[in-house]
């Protein structure tokens, strides 16, 4: 292979922390959205980012961590152990980990609702050809699609005809799936 046909390694490409930069990118979201705004800087994010790795670099599974990226669980327990030192009003929850969503109508509107104001969705969304399988902030859902806060995959705002919400993982499937009981809910208290 020569030097021309070499291509870079894109940023994130070497690691499955996707879930990392969620939590910071929707810590970010949710403090520009406040009623008293206090944007979190660029240097607050590294810090928490050098904290979450200090802490996961702790874990027994940190090398598969590193390569098969991070669970729901493992983002709970990462806001507990690091986020929530660093911003104690923000709270993060999964609303859908024990019951069953509603159907695909209701659990769009819930997210329209759930994605504004001092709250911000984490979602877990995967591509039917398996080349997405990626934790992502939504900004904001209208009607008819979903605006992601992601500098992975800037362009992917999915189209709601084109995502499937199923609750197992062996159901028919859409150009997008987001796993409705992994979902994560960040809300911040005012």
């Amino acid at each position: 292979m020569t030097a021309l046909a070499l291509k870079p390694c894109r940023q994130g490409a070497l690691d499955e922390l996707c879930g990392l930069y969620a939590l910071i990118n929707a810590s970010r979201l949710i403090a520009s959205r406040l009623v008293n705004p206090s944007p979190i800087k660029y240097e607050e994010c590294v810090s928490i980012f050098a904290l979450a790795l200090s802490w996961l670099s702790e874990r027994e599974d940190f090398r598969h961590t590193l390569y098969k990226g991070l669970y729901a669980p493992d983002l709970r327990s990462l806001h507990e152990g690091c986020f929530q030192k660093k911003w104690k009003t923000f709270t993060l929850d999964q609303p859908w980990e024990e019951n069953d969503p509603p159907n695909d109508k209701d659990f769009w509107a819930w997210m329209r609702e759930a994605s504004q104001g001092n709250q911000c969705l984490i979602i877990p969304i995967e591509s039917d050809d398996k080349k997405i399988d990626h934790w992502s902030v939504v900004r904001e859902i209208t009607e008819k699609k979903i605006f992601l806060f992601d500098s992975y995959y800037p362009g992917l705002n999915p189209s709601r005809r084109n995502i499937g919400f199923p609750k197992k993982r062996n159901l028919k499937r859409k150009k997008y799936v987001i796993w409705a009981k992994e979902v994560l809910l960040l809300t911040a208290q005012e």
